[in-house]
């Protein structure tokens, strides 16, 4: 008798042990987040472009260099800086690859950009040295994350810092830059 009523009391218990929660019956989402990465328009004291040859006070890209985690990265110029250098790994997902400092070949409105971050790894107060060619250098922090307001609703967070003060980025084509004056 007492086994008959335990086989009872496990089948009455069964369904109610082995049912889903509410979040795995309405689904689970992926997300996959775009990498990030950092655009810097350099200027002089008047204004102009010092990535711009046909500036007299113009810098050659290739002479500045950027710290990131004690490695040193040389600016590359390349045809497409947000793409290239292309990364070996073919997947299917967005992944932050490392393509270190770069610019373009088109040479009038030229800008550095340096990246790439994934939000997901969440960057905070993390530094970055920008060495110019007379010797100087440029201090910044950044942050690069995710607040969740709610599982629908992640937001990506990405600021620059230098001196500790907020830097204004505004939009451009290829995303958001801030200007350094040199």
């Amino acid at each position: 008798m007492k086994t008959f009523r335990l086989s009872l009391l496990i089948l009455y218990l069964l369904p109610l042990l082995s049912s889903c929660d509410k979040e795995e019956e309405e689904g689970t989402i992926l997300w996959d987040f775009v990498p990030q990465h950092f655009e810097f328009l350099v200027v002089d004291q008047n204004g102009n472009n010092r990535l711009d040859p046909a500036n007299e006070n113009a810098w050659k890209p290739e002479d500045i260099t950027a710290t990131y985690k004690n490695e040193n990265y040389p600016c590359t110029i390349v045809d497409e800086p947000l793409n290239q250098p292309h990364s070996e790994i073919i997947t299917r997902q967005l992944p932050a690859y490392m393509r270190g400092l770069r610019t373009s070949t088109e040479e009038q409105n030229r800008a550095l950009f340096f990246g790439d971050f994934s939000p997901e790894t969440n960057y905070k107060k993390t530094p970055l040295i920008l060495n110019w060619p007379d010797g100087t250098q440029t201090t910044l922090t950044f942050d690069c994350y995710i607040i969740w307001h709610s599982k629908e609703n992640p937001e990506v967070v990405i600021k620059l810092y230098h001196e500790d003060q907020e830097m204004e980025m505004k939009d451009t084509r290829f995303g958001k830059q801030v200007t350094i004056r040199k």
